[in-house]
This record gives C-alpha cells, structure tokens and sequence, in this order.
C-alpha cells in the first residue's frame, strides 16, 4: 500500500509539473503579446495628447483621453504585464518547490527511505538558488562593465599619456569614434597590430541582441524577458539538446554583457 500511494504521489508531481509549466508558457505569451500592444497603446495615447497640445478641437477636447474606457484600457495594458510577471515567479516557486515536494516524498514512500525533506526546505532551497544565481549574475555583469571600462582606459593611456575619457562625453566619441586603423600597444589591450577596442565592444554588443533575439535599441527590461524566456527554454535541465549546454552558456553570456550601463554606452557611441 506504502508503494502504491507513493506511485500515486509521483504520478501527481509529474501531472503538475506538466500543468503549471503549461500555465507558466500561457502566462509568458500573454505577457509579451500585451506588453507589446501595450508600447503601441502607448505610442498612441501620446500622439493623442500632443495632438490635444497643438489643436484641441482634433480630437474632441480632454474628454476623450480622460474617457473612463481609455483609463482602464490604459490600466489593463499597464498593470497585467506586472501582475503576470509576478504570477509567472509565483509559479516557477510552486512548480520547483511542490513538485519537487512531492517527488521526494513519493520515492520517500516506495524505497522506504529514513526521511525526506519538507516544503519547507524545498521552499528555502529555491529561495537561496535564486538569489545566488541573481547575484552570481550581478557579478558577472560587474566584471563585465570592469573589464570594458579598463580596456577603454587603457586604449586612452596608449594613446599619449594618462587620459580616463567619461564613455557619455562628446571628448570620448570624438577622440575614439573616429578612430581608423591600427595601432602599436595602448596600455596593456595588446602589443602590435590589433582592432579598435570600439569595434570589439560593438561587435560584441551585436552577437549578444542576436543570441536573446532582441533589437540593437533594447533597453534592459527587454533583455530581462528575453533571457529568462531563453535561459528557460534552453536550460540543460528541461533541454536535451546536445547543443543546449552550449547554447545557454551564450544565453547566460549575452545577458551578462548586455548591462544598463553597455546599452547606454553603445547607445552613446552611435549618437551623431
């Protein structure tokens, strides 16, 4: 009988991972579908109130934007991408934390094992994995900016003497913006004939938007959804793709790399 519940036990971990990942892809491409309906929504809204700022007989007065059906049009486009979002994280919780519960406890119950751990533990457990790979993440992107703020500074010392450029200023852009050919050893980046340490940095600014499948203009909570929407789709746990392991470590690598402060820097250096 032992054996017979914890099959049973087992049968249902397995019927609820299949349902809350089902729920969770649900919720991930409403997520997106609104988001994205959301950006033009808004697009909109604020042609309207410029319209309504140059002629407000065009569009009828303030009545119309101060309508109650386009407050709450604008509210539910606002609000689900949040709410799902959240939702989503709640659910990940539940999947990795009850399944993996009852898993336990089912091979607890059929190879008669001393004892098993609790929800709780498996809650904690999640807990801390999450935040340890957040802040395994925060380092990386940290090192990440590090590396690339030494190697510009250095381009800089070669160039003739000490000089630390700010990457926003017009001095930066226009010293290394219009940097042609090759030189002979900035500071350490290299000793002879090497590339602009510009091109590298936008190169590799390119392939990581390609690797998540996002626009060279994103900005860092699109990096964040398409990462997550990756890394789960090609973790090695769920993938068994013979190229997945590899895949996801450039996943994790794009994500890394594609810091707020890179995209605002690659931003700068392609102003005009």
């Amino acid at each position: 009988m032992r054996k017979i519940w914890g099959k049973f036990i087992l049968g249902l971990a397995n019927f609820l991972e299949v349902l809350i990942g089902g729920l969770i892809n649900i919720m991930e491409v409403i997520v997106s579908v609104v988001s994205q309906l959301g950006k033009a929504l808004l697009s909109l809204v604020f042609i309207g109130c410029s319209a309504f700022l140059i002629a407000p007989w065009f569009i009828g007065g303030a009545g119309v934007l101060l309508s109650p059906y386009i407050i709450i049009i604008v509210a539910f486009f606002v609000l689900v991408p949040i709410l799902g979002r959240k939702f989503v994280s709640w659910l990940q919780y539940v999947n990795y934390s009850a399944v993996e519960f009852l898993r336990n406890y089912g091979d607890y119950l059929i190879n008669n094992k001393e004892n098993f751990k609790s929800y709780s533990e498996f809650s904690k457990d999640y807990k801390d994995r999450k935040e340890r790979e957040e802040r395994e993440r925060e380092e990386q992107q940290q090192a990440q900016n590090d590396f690339w703020e030494e190697i510009f500074k250095n381009f800089s010392q070669g160039s003739g003497g000490f000089h630390y450029y700010n990457m926003n200023d017009e001095e930066f852009r226009r010293t290394f913006g219009g940097y042609q050919g090759q030189q002979q050893g900035y500071g350490g980046y290299g000793q002879g004939s090497y590339a602009n340490p510009l091109n590298d940095f936008k190169t590799k600014y390119k392939e990581s938007c390609e690797v998540l499948g996002i626009p060279e203009d994103t900005n860092i909570y699109e990096v964040k959804t398409a990462y997550r929407k990756m890394a789960k789709k090609y973790h090695p746990d769920i993938n068994k793709d013979p190229g997945a392991t590899e895949m996801f470590q450039k996943i994790n690598e794009a994500y890394e790399f594609l810091s707020e402060e890179n995209i605002n820097r690659y931003k700068q250096m392609n102003k005009n």
